[in-house]
């Protein structure tokens, strides 16, 4: 594969141009070495484009898992979203007023 366009959430590609350069081309690496072409596996069902073959998200999710995972690369997901923020809140509360009683 190959980057065509770029789009820098929260400026990740900034500050891992300054500060961490070599997992930026950690990751250019691990682009290049996808083959894009063996991805091509999904065929269209949409009534426009029926039949059509198409990159298949699946497939490519696992290419770059794979190819990130050679690296030495793990993933780690952080849970967020509002049961989290109860949660947090909730203990936060809790600190407060034990902090308060003291």
């Amino acid at each position: 594969m190959r980057i065509v366009a770029l789009y820098s959430h929260l400026n990740g590609e900034e500050y891992l141009l300054v500060h961490r350069k070599e997992l930026w081309e950690e990751v250019q690496e691990v682009i290049n070495d996808v083959d894009a072409s063996k991805l091509k596996t999904k065929v269209s069902k949409e009534r426009r484009t029926e039949g059509k073959v198409l990159y298949s998200p699946k497939a490519m999710n696992e290419a770059f898992r794979n190819e990130f995972r050679t690296k030495g690369w793990s993933e780690h997901r952080k849970p967020f979203g509002l049961l989290s923020m109860r949660i947090y809140y909730a203990e936060y509360i809790l600190f407060l007023l034990k902090s308060r009683s003291n």
